[in-house]
């Protein structure tokens, strides 16, 4: 069993970081802003020190605003070694879920495999580490985008789960990491940046 999904780029931003997470969290804060300003050219003019990322623990998404003014925006996050990854398409409600893991080989994928997939799903996993990652970014960007927790979706086979989602699927291994995304939006868009400052 080898999930295969649509070999399609989408919208997101890379940045190789320092591992602290203040420089992680002002390197995702500023590939939002920017990757906003392309996505709301409107905006493009204002500069990033007027724009603003909250992350609202009522609603549990990450909001994003211009002077104080909210934008229909939904935004994701995810960051594996060093690296992060931001999706983002215009509608707060819109499905939006993505996933970046670092494959590694060393990693006892396995082992992890038969403790946390279902039987099945480990067992047809076996040695493949490439499969194993795949599956791993599947869950979590299928829970961002159907806002549940992972915890309940190890367990459950993907497949199946995506088959019943509304939603577009697209993954794509990246340098040594894989990435999943799964959005409502047919057209995405890929952006590969490496930052040189986070300080805006």
């Amino acid at each position: 069993m080898k999930p295969t999904c649509t070999q399609r780029s989408w919208r997101y931003y890379t940045g190789v970081n320092q591992p602290q997470a203040k420089r992680e969290y002002l390197s995702s804060r500023h590939c939002i802003k920017t990757l906003a300003k392309q996505l709301f050219p409107q905006y493009a003019h204002i500069p990033l020190t007027r724009w603003q990322s909250v992350f609202d623990e009522q609603e549990k998404a990450l909001q994003l605003y211009i002077d104080g003014q909210l934008l229909d925006v939904n935004v994701v996050i995810s960051h594996s070694h060093g690296h992060i990854a931001v999706a983002m398409t215009q509608g707060q409600q819109s499905l939006l879920g993505l996933d970046i893991e670092k494959r590694d080989a060393n990693r006892r994928f396995a082992k992890l495999a038969a403790h946390f997939y279902p039987e099945v799903e480990a067992r047809d996993i076996g040695n493949d580490v490439d499969t194993f990652f795949r599956v791993w970014t599947l869950k979590e960007a299928y829970a961002k985008a159907a806002k549940q927790s992972i915890s309940t979706l190890l367990s459950q086979p993907i497949l199946p789960l995506l088959e019943r989602f509304p939603a577009q699927v697209y993954c794509q291994p990246w340098r040594q990491f894989d990435l999943s995304l799964i959005t409502a939006k047919a057209e995405v868009e890929l952006i590969d940046l490496v930052l040189t400052t986070a300080g805006e």
